[in-house]
């Protein structure tokens, strides 16, 4: 039994995990307090091989808990403990003022620790070292990929899936490497990174941003692929872990989003339906588009600090109307790139990814969101009234620049 005392928590990691919190579940940074906070950090977060982003709120915990106690500590914390924030976006499970056995308890239950009281000493230890190995994040990998994304202000398909190439870890391109990313690149991704997780270990598998791309189309088939990058397909198609959201899976146009397939989930099922693996005969393509699209900025009593983008064939003509007579908003015309990855083994079955390249936005090209071209709002207020009406809506063509 842990007793109840008190420790404070400080400051510094609190505004840390409220910036984490932030850069995982939204949009942009909101507001001065968060562009403060970011800033702030800057310096710690793309340094990883100096400074642990990964470790300081579980360290601080760990030391105040230790100090609570009048004990000594030694403790070894897996990776995957950052998962924990992960669960408590809504809760705010990091207080000011924390009791010695509610951290004991996150400990146990979600860092899958060991804690122990022996001699003056509080040792903390993982209950499984073979996982916590597997879950280590290479640190040079991660500050490798963060400087990039400061250079750049923008987290690229291309760097992440370089730096997929660079991670052994069963954490590498999640939500815990994630969050950090966006906060480098000061972007947030919500669950991008999640999601597409295999495409992009996939692409880097390939190598096909080793060299600048030539082309807009590749096509291939599985036999042409290196055993690294068949592995990962493989994964992709038949796993089934929490990493595996979309595998292998019957694609019908006409079917309704919820709805499942009367013999289940084909990935679940790999050596009934190829128990062999992926064939050699799965045909791949990788398609790269660019589209026209918008960067906003919102005045400051929406308190955004970087731009949405809105994209002709999906997010985007929210408010538009509202947007023009805001004198405070801001937009600029941006060229989209997007990224199609597919494996076809049929006309309905098989692999599909979608990834979306941020694109650079021009510091000295913003104007007033109403002194956009006239047909540049025209169209923004069509799709706002498709979405609205979408009986009546007609076709529309793409955006003018």
């Amino acid at each position: 039994q842990w007793h109840s005392g008190y420790f404070d928590m400080p400051e510094e990691v609190l505004d840390f995990f409220e910036l984490a919190r932030y850069f995982t579940v939204a949009l942009t940074p909101r507001g001065n307090r968060m562009a403060d906070l970011r800033e702030r950090w800057m310096h710690k977060v793309a340094a990883p091989t100096k400074y642990d982003p990964l470790q300081p709120l579980q360290t601080e915990m760990l030391v105040g808990a230790a100090r609570a106690l009048d004990a000594n500590l030694v403790a070894s914390v897996p990776d995957d403990a950052i998962l924990w924030l992960n669960h408590m976006l809504e809760f705010p499970a990091v207080q000011p003022s924390m009791t010695v056995s509610y951290v004991m308890g996150i400990v146990s239950k979600d860092w899958h620790c060991d804690a122990r009281m022996s001699g003056g000493w509080l040792t903390v230890r993982p209950k499984s070292f073979a996982a916590a190995h597997d879950a280590y994040l290479d640190r040079g990998a991660l500050e490798s990929a963060m400087l990039r994304a400061v250079r750049e202000q923008r987290l690229t398909i291309a760097n992440l899936a370089t730096y997929g190439t660079r991670q052994s870890s069963t954490m590498a391109l999640t939500m815990s490497d994630g969050r950090l990313l966006a906060l480098a690149a000061g972007r947030s991704v919500g669950s991008a990174i999640y999601y597409n997780r295999y495409p992009l270990l996939f692409l880097g598998a390939t190598k096909i941003f080793e060299t600048p791309l030539q082309q807009t189309e590749f096509q291939f088939n599985a036999a042409q692929l290196s055993k690294e990058a068949r592995d990962v397909l493989a994964a992709w198609a038949f796993g089934d872990s929490w990493q595996n959201t979309f595998g292998l899976d019957y694609l019908w146009e006409d079917r309704e989003p919820d709805a499942a397939h009367p013999l289940g989930h084909i990935s679940k099922r790999p050596t009934e339906a190829m128990p062999d693996g992926v064939p050699a005969m799965l045909v791949g393509k990788i398609t790269l588009k660019t589209e026209p699209g918008l960067a906003v900025l919102y005045g400051p009593d929406k308190n955004w600090s970087a731009p949405i983008i809105w994209r002709a064939e999906g997010f985007g003509g929210f408010g538009v109307d509202e947007l023009v007579a805001d004198r405070t908003a801001k937009a600029q015309t941006i060229e989209q790139t997007v990224l199609r990855l597919e494996f076809m083994l049929g006309p309905k079955l098989g692999l599909v990814a979608e990834m979306e390249d941020p694109p650079a936005v021009d510091p000295d090209a913003w104007v007033t969101f109403g002194d956009l071209p006239a047909n540049v709002i025209e169209f923004w207020l069509a799709k706002q009234r498709a979405r609205e009406q979408p009986e009546k809506a007609p076709a529309q063509k793409p955006p003018p620049n």
